[in-house]
């Protein structure tokens, strides 16, 4: 897309917004939370190579089309997480990206992708740090509309209530479901859609859930997933989305019910076991937007 220098400026200021609610977050939080110390976070950038200018740049072209003039079309803001630094992470939140346009052509689709994948010290992306997507949320609340959609979709490793995160080389302490709970706080009256792929991420559900929201998640609580080799190209679970949203006119229950029958039917000819059984949570505000054939 085009954008003019008046977007182009909004996206700048955006960006700076971000780093500097980042700086905030850093500093901040009660002493239960697992997010990283500001400490942690600048050893992290400087393990990476990453200056605040690298940030802004990345960042500055991802926000670019959130700040742009508003569409007079219904939007759809889309939040890519590549929490794991393997290429399958990155790839399931950006094929999705890919097909979202093309699955609600009625809807204008707005899409940042924030990725902990890299070649060497090169990133694509700007990298998920915790405090980057807190100022990602934030900026989907400033630009947004209360019709207006969100979608959240992460792709990572998992352990019950805990998504890994790992920046090239770096692991940082895992995102417990808690922490991102609160993360999307700000988004509590925007219908939102979260998706996770990971291990055992129907455990997050019951953090997560609220009217408003639907959840779909790779596995059950108690189930792993599959297809998250280190040379994969997408997990089961992310295909089986990618593959489901390329398919038009379809509601979003029965996207979720073909994404259930893939993820099925790979495991049993890839003979993975047991079954990771895809979990999907409908608020009660959402059952209307659930059944409508919109994507």
């Amino acid at each position: 897309m085009i954008v003019g220098h008046r977007g182009w400026v909004r996206a700048r200021a955006a960006a700076a917004l971000c780093l500097a609610l980042a700086a905030c977050t850093a500093t901040g939080g009660s002493p239960q939370s697992a997010r990283p110390t500001a400490s942690q976070s600048e050893r992290t950038q400087t393990a990476l190579h990453l200056d605040r200018e690298q940030l802004t740049s990345l960042l500055t072209r991802e926000l670019t089309p959130i700040a742009a003039a508003p569409d007079p079309k219904q939007s759809i803001y889309y939040l890519g997480l590549a929490l794991y630094s393997e290429i399958w992470s990155q790839n399931d939140v950006v094929e999705l990206a890919k097909e979202l346009p093309a699955s609600a052509p009625t809807l204008a689709v707005r899409s940042v992708i924030l990725s902990n994948y890299s070649t060497g010290n090169d990133f694509r992306y700007p990298v998920a740090l915790p405090e980057i997507v807190d100022g990602v949320v934030r900026a989907f609340l400033h630009y947004s509309r209360p019709d207006d959609l969100v979608v959240v979709a992460v792709s990572t490793h998992g352990r019950r209530g805990l998504l890994a995160q790992k920046v090239g080389q770096v692991s940082l302490s895992p995102l417990s479901a808690e922490d991102f709970r609160r993360s999307l706080a700000p988004l509590a009256d925007r219908r939102t859609i979260i998706i996770i792929s990971s291990c055992f991420s129907g455990s997050l559900i019951p953090s997560l859930k609220m009217d408003n929201r639907i959840i779909v998640t790779a596995a059950r609580s108690d189930r792993t997933s599959f297809g998250c080799a280190a040379d994969a190209e997408h997990t089961v679970f992310g295909q089986a989305m990618i593959d489901a949203f390329s398919r038009p006119n379809q509601s979003l229950h029965m996207i979720f019910d073909a994404v259930r029958a893939e993820v099925a039917a790979t495991e049993v000819e890839r003979h993975f076991s047991p079954p990771s059984e895809p979990e999907v949570f409908v608020g009660k505000d959402m059952q209307q937007l659930y059944d409508a054939q919109v994507f």
